[in-house]
This record gives structure tokens, sequence and C-alpha cells, in this order.
């Protein structure tokens, strides 16, 4: 059995710029244990109602109820993974 991956997005105000591209890859990858996490740091844009339209199966989201920090969210990210192994994309940085 191939092992559970999980492409985990710590996002703040990040909708225009790169969660629609970042989620988007998802499901055209050929892993098939594989799972997307978006931890919405409480934007202040529409980054949380963003993540929640994208509708597969393999993506979910998660929402803070207020601004707990970057390495906190990194830290929300990789607890919510259920994969054994986690990649962690930035919003800085584009990964192919």
């Amino acid at each position: 059995m191939e092992a559970k991956v999980t492409i985990a997005l710590p996002a703040y105000t990040r909708a225009q710029t790169f969660l629609r591209r970042a989620t988007e890859c998802t499901p055209g990858q050929d892993w098939g244990n594989l799972e997307t996490i978006v931890s919405d740091n409480c934007s202040t844009d529409y980054t949380a109602e963003a993540a929640k339209s994208y509708s597969h199966k393999r993506l979910r989201s998660v929402r803070q109820a207020h601004n707990i920090g970057a390495n906190n969210n990194f830290n929300v990210c990789e607890s919510e993974a259920a994969g054994s192994r986690i990649r962690m994309i930035r919003s800085l940085r584009e990964w192919m």
C-alpha cells in the first residue's frame, strides 16, 4: 500500500494570489493516497470562502478563529495531516 501524502497549505490572505493554483494541482496528481489541507489563519480577505469553494474529495480546509501566527499555523497543518509524509507549501513559493 502506498504511503499517504499530505500537501499542507498554511494561508493568510492568499485567495487572489496562490490559493487557487495550489489547490487545483491536487486533483491532477496521480498519487492515489493524497490529501490537501488549507489552514486559513483568520484571513481578512475571502481565503476561507475560496478554500471551501474548491470541491474535490482530497481537499479540506480549517479556519483559525483568530490569527495564531505563521509558525502556529504551520503546526496546525501538521497536526491536521493524516499523511505519514507532509509537504508544506508556503504561500510565497509555488511548488511544481
